[in-house]
């Protein structure tokens, strides 16, 4: 299964030695351009297969093959320190401070490394065997051939975006509701409000004012001749 060793010695463990590259899941560097000696990185499965627990720092010579080589633990420099405490995995345990290549993934196993210790104790390794080298502060210059297959790579261009458009402002609710004859503002137009008037009770001695006798019911006449 991949473990993306390019990503990772690119991205996350960029070192500053302009004669490097990645091979496999293999890096080499001449840290001194003097010297014949070679500096190889790789993850390390010594317990188990594909349990990966540490980065493999060795000075190889070209004749006379590795020189001497150091084991970098993760749980030693605290490489996945917050997954554990996250996770819960304790020292001892099959998972503390080490990552599995089992499954083919589209994502690195090892996302989520603290490369800071690591990069440090390398630092203080090629000082050792490398003498004149430069410090891992210093900025990686981009003349590997990995990082010259990655500069290749188009980027699609920048988004520009204009100012923020103003914010829209909420219509007034006089303009909200309009007649359709006329399209005339509902507050516009003026409402005489329907009141009934207030009339006095009728009273039963009110039809003597005007008659002398009591107003009869209303009867249907019959027409002549029926």
């Amino acid at each position: 299964m991949p473990l993306f060793a390019e990503q990772f010695f690119t991205d996350h463990l960029p070192l500053p030695y302009s004669e490097a590259t990645v091979v496999a899941d293999t890096y080499y560097a001449q840290p001194s351009p003097d010297q014949p000696l070679r500096l190889r990185i790789d993850f390390s499965d010594a317990r188990y297969h594909k349990r990966y627990d540490a980065l493999r720092v060795e000075a190889v010579h070209p004749e006379r093959g590795s020189i001497d080589t150091q084991l970098l633990t993760f749980a030693d420099h605290g490489a996945f320190a917050a997954r554990d405490q996250r996770m819960g995995t304790r020292p001892g345990e099959g998972a503390y401070g080490t990552f599995t290549d089992w499954h083919d993934t589209e994502t690195p196993p090892w996302i989520g490394i603290d490369v800071t210790h690591l990069k440090a104790a390398i630092d203080q390794y090629v000082r050792i065997w490398f003498p004149g080298a430069p410090s891992t502060r210093t900025r990686p210059r981009l003349t590997t051939q990995a990082m010259a297959a990655r500069s290749c790579r188009c980027d699609p261009p920048p988004i520009t975006r204009g100012p923020p458009a103003p914010p829209a402002r909420p219509a007034h609710p006089s303009t909200r509701l309009r007649f359709f004859t006329d399209r005339t503002p509902f507050s516009s137009c003026a409402f005489t409000p329907l009141v009934p008037p207030t009339l006095p009770p009728p009273s039963p001695h009110a039809w003597r004012g005007a008659c002398s006798s009591p107003p009869r019911p209303w009867r249907l006449r019959r027409p002549a001749g029926s």
